[in-house]
């Protein structure tokens, strides 16, 4: 589910129902709420208010744009934990990118076997 500006790209039971069924719900925040921030007071409240609506739904809260720590700061204030955009990494050649997976620890499945 995609939340927007304009409201929900699709009707929330129809969207959530596909991820409630393997019993994870996602809820995006787009980069329309974070670029001013934290200075705009109104992008700010409609980013808490949709925290608090996947809080309620025990969904996670993924946010787009974050591309300076003082996004990131208000961001993980407000218990947002996933995000994504320049702060952490801009877009990558598909070599560059299999070059970085290989210079991360293995997961811990892959420690197992």
């Amino acid at each position: 589910m995609v939340v927007r500006a304009t409201g929900f790209r699709r009707p929330p039971c129809e969207a959530m129902a596909p991820m409630a069924a393997i019993g994870r719900i996602e809820i995006n925040i787009d980069r329309t709420f974070t670029r001013d921030f934290p200075h705009d007071t109104h992008a700010e409240a409609i980013v808490r208010a949709i925290d608090a609506v996947a809080e309620t739904l025990g969904a996670d809260t993924v946010v787009e744009g974050i591309e300076l720590p003082e996004v990131r700061d208000t961001l993980l204030d407000f218990s947002c934990v996933y995000g994504q955009d320049y702060f952490y990494n801009f877009p990558l050649a598909e070599e560059d990118f299999r070059w970085l997976l290989r210079q991360l620890p293995p997961f811990p499945s892959e420690r197992l076997e």
